[in-house]
């Protein structure tokens, strides 16, 4: 998504992805082992994860953001914001190697100290909206031994709201090419773009991303957020759960989530894919 909309004509273009997000996905999920599904549900949390702990090495690169082209006088302002170290002597030097070779320095400072800012506090918890993806459940939920739990992405949302002043809820793009958006002229699309965009490789995980800033890691690359109860919908067993595990979780919802609905996943007997049965409680 790439246009010339203001700061406030984009923030309306997010409230109606957001709200189109509801009415399309009104259940989102996430996959996961059966020691950290447990958890969540016991505590009513969930995870944020850090950036710089992601997977995947395009995942939030700074590569998709253009610190090029900036207007004047902004090397001036970016000195005083990233080397107020320095002394003036120090400062004017350096201001003088911007206006000589202002792209290499000014790119480089924001790329490295700038989107360092911008990661450190930033957590990111990720949501399928699919609940039988053959893949997610290898890939994330141990091997098919885990769960999948099922969110009401608007409870959810409105919860997130509540612990956080600044979130976001976004559905990820998946690119076949790397295309940089010019920060100084689409800043705030330019910070949304590079937190949603990932390669094309990844586009079976069909992922919605919930973002919150201002967390406190404290050295951890995981975040624990509660949640209401409300928020959590449903649980999927995995086609190879134990019995032990799953009877855990079972008799955990029949204590604290009574109306939470469950389903045992099972392969389909005519082709490859996965359905969900319910269980009756």
């Amino acid at each position: 998504m790439t246009t010339d909309f203001s700061e406030t004509e984009f923030d309306q273009v997010l409230i109606a992805q957001l709200a189109d997000m509801i009415i399309n996905n009104p259940i989102i999920y996430k996959y996961i082992s059966f020691d950290i599904g447990k958890k969540a549900l016991e505590n009513a949390t969930i995870g944020f994860t850090n950036p710089w702990a992601f997977n995947d090495p395009y995942d939030c690169t700074t590569k998709l953001i253009d610190f090029t082209d900036f207007p004047e006088g902004y090397r001036k302002r970016l000195i005083d914001l990233y080397y107020s170290h320095l002394d003036d002597v120090n400062k004017l030097a350096l201001l003088e190697h911007m206006n000589k070779t202002p792209d290499e320095v000014l790119t480089k400072t924001l790329s490295t100290q700038g989107m360092k800012n911008e990661i450190v506090n930033r957590g990111v918890s990720c949501f399928s909206r699919n609940y039988n993806n053959i893949l997610m459940w290898s890939h994330y939920a141990a091997s098919h031994t885990g769960i999948c739990i099922g969110f009401n992405l608007e409870q959810l949302y409105l919860s997130i709201s509540e612990a956080s002043t600044e979130k976001m809820m976004v559905l990820v793009d998946y690119k076949e090419e790397l295309k940089p958006l010019n920060y100084y002229r689409h800043k705030r699309e330019s910070i949304v773009r590079w937190l949603k965009t990932k390669a094309k490789f990844w586009e079976y995980e069909q992922e919605i991303r919930i973002v919150m800033n201002h967390l406190n890691f404290n050295g951890e690359t995981k975040h624990i957020q509660p949640i209401h109860k409300a928020c959590f919908h449903s649980v999927y067993f995995g086609t190879r759960v134990s019995e032990q595990h799953k009877n855990e979780i079972i008799q955990l919802c029949k204590e604290q989530y009574p109306d939470l609905l469950l389903f045992d996943i099972k392969p389909n007997d005519d082709k490859f894919e996965l359905k969900g049965n319910p269980i009756k409680r």
